[in-house]
């Protein structure tokens, strides 16, 4: 992940050999502004994916780290805004967002479409 895009230098999303995850740019065709990134994670249990939340709050963005119960939020922050959505087991986060609606509802949509995913088996 922080390959594509830096977050910390510790682990603040609990990934690991039960998580599932992708990361990509996005830019919206409603805008011209530039390219946000999105992450999606899924966990193995609903509970996993809030508390990854919690963790990613609390180490991105302390001052929100008391919404880290919500299954939604948005913060503004340097380079644009900052949406998280839990929905069942899976987390989504969007970042560099131009305006705090387009990063909440990306954020929210993109949470809800990979709950609906069946999850495979190995």
């Amino acid at each position: 992940l922080n390959s594509a895009h830096f977050l910390a230098s510790q682990d603040l999303l609990d990934l690991g050999p039960q998580v599932e995850g992708v990361t990509t740019e996005y830019r919206s065709s409603r805008t011209a502004a530039g390219r946000m990134r999105i992450v999606i994670v899924r966990y193995p249990s609903a509970d996993a994916a809030r508390g990854a939340a919690m963790k990613f709050l609390q180490g991105y963005v302390p001052e929100k780290a008391s919404q880290a119960s919500a299954a939604a939020g948005r913060a503004k922050l340097e380079h644009g805004w900052l949406a998280w959505a839990t929905t069942g087991a899976s987390l989504a986060l969007v970042l560099d967002a131009p305006s705090a609606r387009e990063a909440t509802t990306l954020a929210a949509a993109s949470a809800r479409e990979v709950a609906r995913i069946p999850k495979t088996t190995s």
